[in-house]
């Protein structure tokens, strides 16, 4: 499929990023290890527990002297933020995820958030997954957070549509490095 151009719904850019052909377990390794460089200890990060076609970070949530945070997607409502070392439960959509009940961590006491995306821009901007999970917990972090979009270069364009919600990220990372965007 053609990339899309820039006036092209996020649908189309979702649908266009779903058929490049990606091997995520050849460039996950790299990522980490330039998010590892990156990361400050005693900072705490939020990471993710990858989807099909995500970069898998999960080896750095054995890192120490960081506090790994991941999310749990609620049937209904917000994303809540957990300790990445507890328990875990499959969510229906076939990625594991904190167990209900788990301690909820305060957005607001995260350093570094790592974001997944569908297709990031070469400004910060983001097409996510289509939900606004992300987006709406990031509203709920402080101003000054550290926000990290996590992909590869095959798919880091020139510009993605956003909207009036969108939050850009401060850094994207790829398996040819972390480099500031704002």
């Amino acid at each position: 499929m053609t990339r899309p151009n820039t006036a092209a719904p996020k649908a189309e850019w979702r649908q266009w990023a779903r058929g490049v052909d990606v091997d995520w377990s050849a460039v996950s390794p790299t990522i980490a290890e330039a998010l590892e460089a990156h990361l400050e200890t005693n900072t705490a990060v939020l990471g993710f527990r990858p989807m099909p076609g995500e970069v898998d970070l999960r080896p750095l949530y054995a890192l120490p002297k960081r506090r790994w945070l991941v999310t749990r997607t609620p049937t209904r409502g917000p994303l809540s933020v957990h300790d990445a070392g507890g328990p875990l439960e499959m969510h229906r959509y076939g990625f594991a995820q904190p167990v209900a009940g788990s301690h909820v961590v305060e957005p607001t006491d995260i350093d570094v958030v790592l974001v997944p995306g569908a297709v990031f821009d070469v400004s910060g901007g983001r097409v996510g997954r289509g939900k606004g999970y992300y987006d709406e917990l990031l509203t709920r972090c402080r101003p000054d957070i550290e926000l990290i979009g996590v992909t590869v270069d095959a798919l880091v364009v020139d510009v993605v549509p956003t909207e009036t919600h969108d939050i850009s990220m401060t850094h994207i990372v790829t398996e040819s490095g972390l480099r500031p965007v704002r």
